[in-house]
């Protein structure tokens, strides 16, 4: 009887934690989509630089901080 309750349990916290994972998923891919279009539209921006320029500004984008935008999406899911 006890082994059945615990078994039970078990599952229940097993479909939790996979939703909570699941929902987390879905918010990282639109967070990866969504650099994904700023990083094809930074490159079409600064494309008449000289490459040297490019090169450095692009660096600098792509070291922008960008927690902020994975923990306000892990909040907005939970």
């Amino acid at each position: 009887m006890v082994y059945f309750l615990i078994k039970q349990l078990a599952a229940e916290a097993y479909i939790t934690a996979r939703k909570n994972v699941d929902n987390f998923k879905e918010g990282y891919d639109i967070l990866v989509a969504e650099d994904k279009v700023m990083d094809k539209g930074f490159k079409r921006e600064f494309a008449d630089l000289p490459a040297l320029q490019n090169e450095l500004l692009y660096k600098l984008f792509r070291k922008r901080p960008r927690l902020m935008n994975v923990t306000a999406a892990y909040r907005s899911h939970f």
